[in-house]
């Protein structure tokens, strides 16, 4: 394992910590608070980015008081995630929404969610198998 690697990602996890603390911080936001009721548009976004959420990106969103705050809370988690900011469009994002949609079409098993499922859920991961079975 090389040591300069290991300390470069001690560091950077060490200041998005910090960056985190901040944002809770300023925005007065409680992470012991009882989960507050959001709106569907909100819940769905939940429901799918939860496989791309970090722990405590999941425990802030869970703990937003107002509706503003998961909209804006939505958009930084896109930008943040943005391959290339040189271009208008947020590749990953598009990806993204597009997996979320196939799942929701597809892999819907019963009355489980496509999301909830394990197909759905390696889907939403890994994307379209680059093998195809015949």
């Amino acid at each position: 394992m090389n040591l300069n690697n290991t300390t470069a990602r001690r560091a950077k996890n060490r200041f998005l910590v910090m960056a985190l603390a901040l944002v809770i911080a300023i925005s007065g936001v409680s992470l012991f608070g009882a989960k507050k009721k959001m709106k569907p548009a909100h819940e769905e976004f939940r429901n799918y980015a939860r496989y791309l959420f970090t722990k405590a990106e999941r425990r802030i969103f869970d703990k937003l008081p107002t509706d503003k705050a998961r909209d804006d809370f939505i958009r930084n988690f896109w930008e943040i995630r943005e391959p290339n900011p040189y271009t208008e469009e947020n590749e990953f994002r598009i990806e993204m929404e597009g997996r979320f949609e196939h799942v929701r079409k597809y892999f819907k098993e019963g009355p489980i969610p496509g999301y909830k499922t394990d197909r759905g859920r390696v889907y939403i991961l890994l994307g379209e198998p680059t093998t195809k079975w015949e």
